[in-house]
């Protein structure tokens, strides 16, 4: 901690109050994929005793480290002026540095730095951008097994890095059951879509594959990544039946063998 950094701890403890400090919020790591766009949550804490100095016109700054040499964004130029395709949502101001960035391409994997302006501040604090070319597939949860009969539930859920174009969940067999969408927030701040599909679990279910595919629209495309699970179905016995062996008519004193079998989920360990 420098000089100036302890004074004014110090001083702070003295007069009894809690110290604001320099802090940026935002997600450690966001990956997207190449042609999408991608929204960093962004706000950050300052010195109480800068709050004055947060007047318009105040803008935002994204570099590659906390040299300003290497700016690649600055919310007051052009946005064809900048080298990363971007535009600052929030209002720095009110301490608001949301961004969103358009036409993603490999190349934009780094990490990235906010400094706020007219503070002359660089943050620490980094988030890394992983841009790869195509969208991780989607999780399917639970993955544990159901009891027959029983309401049962399944969520496919995908990243939605740009909630302006949320992907389309679609799945290869609804089983006779309702699906319903649902908008979720991860603890970073960033968005995600689940879809929920409610069925009724059957023995006719037991090992059949279900497949969740996430459909993003990239221009005039769409990407495309999909899950498969089976799915586990615990079930009673069912169709139990004896088979005589020999058939037919049978004299006094043959040999006869009775096979009893079932389909049952755990197998029948036991046949009274």
């Amino acid at each position: 901690m420098i000089a100036t950094e302890k004074l004014l701890l110090i001083s702070c403890l003295f007069q009894g109050m809690i110290c604001n400090e320099f802090k940026v919020f935002m997600p450690q790591r966001i990956k997207a994929f190449s042609g999408f766009c991608v929204l960093i949550p962004c706000t950050f804490t300052i010195e109480e005793r800068l709050e004055s100095a947060m007047v318009e016109p105040a803008r935002g700054i994204w570099m590659t480290s906390t040299n300003v040499g290497d700016t690649v964004f600055d919310s007051s130029k052009h946005y064809n002026e900048n080298t990363l395709k971007a535009k600052l949502l929030g209002n720095v101001t009110n301490k608001n540095c949301t961004t969103i960035i358009n036409h993603l391409k490999t190349s934009d994997s780094k990490s990235y730095f906010f400094r706020a302006e007219p503070l002359k501040y660089n943050f620490h604090q980094s988030v890394s951008l992983e841009i790869v070319d195509s969208p991780d597939r989607p999780v399917i949860s639970p993955s544990s097994a159901v009891k027959e009969g029983a309401p049962t539930s399944l969520a496919c859920t995908a990243p939605a890095p740009c909630p302006r174009d949320p992907p389309a969940l679609v799945w290869s067999d609804t089983l006779n059951g309702s699906v319903e969408i649902e908008q979720v927030e991860q603890q970073d701040g960033t968005k995600a879509v689940s879809s929920v599909l409610t069925f009724t679990a059957s023995h006719l279910h037991h090992n059949k594959d279900i497949t969740c595919t996430a459909q993003y629209p990239v221009g005039s495309e769409t990407k495309s990544a999909g899950k498969v699970s089976t799915l586990h179905v615990l079930y009673s016995p069912k169709n139990t039946s004896v088979l005589i062996n020999p058939s037919g008519e049978i004299q006094e004193g043959d040999h006869v063998t009775l096979s009893c079998s079932s389909n049952a989920n755990p197998a029948v360990s036991r046949y009274t």
